[in-house]
């Protein structure tokens, strides 16, 4: 009888432990995760950044460029190109399907952007 008890509380402590190390995993499973997350989140957040700063330095370049070379078109829309990755083709397509957003005043914004690239 008492070997039974014994042998009763191993398989009852063998059970806990068991039990035990599957929430010790599942708790190291779902840290690992939430670890991850947060790298994705961050590598995302610098990517932005990183896009962020690289169109922020295509604008310094345009603003360094003379006047006459900014507000030249073939070369405002080469650097486009180059920074979009577009064709000529893409870039005509993306040029005339581009209309103001809703009130959005086009002769103010003209040129409020152009001071800015001058």
């Amino acid at each position: 009888m008492d070997k039974l008890r014994k042998l009763q509380a191993e398989k009852e402590q063998r059970e806990a432990e068991a039990k035990l190390q599957a929430e010790k995993e599942e708790r190291e499973a779902k840290l690992q995760a939430e670890k991850e997350e947060r790298e994705a989140k961050l590598q995302a957040e610098e990517r932005f950044k990183m896009e962020e700063m690289r169109t922020q330095l295509e604008l310094a370049k345009i603003q360094a460029q003379a006047k006459t070379e900014a507000t030249d078109y073939d070369r405002v829309k080469e650097v486009l190109q180059k920074r979009y990755n577009l064709t000529e083709d893409g870039y005509r397509q993306r040029f005339r399907t581009c209309s103001p957003e809703e009130g959005e005043n086009l002769s103010i914004d003209i040129v409020t952007s152009q001071s800015q690239y001058i």
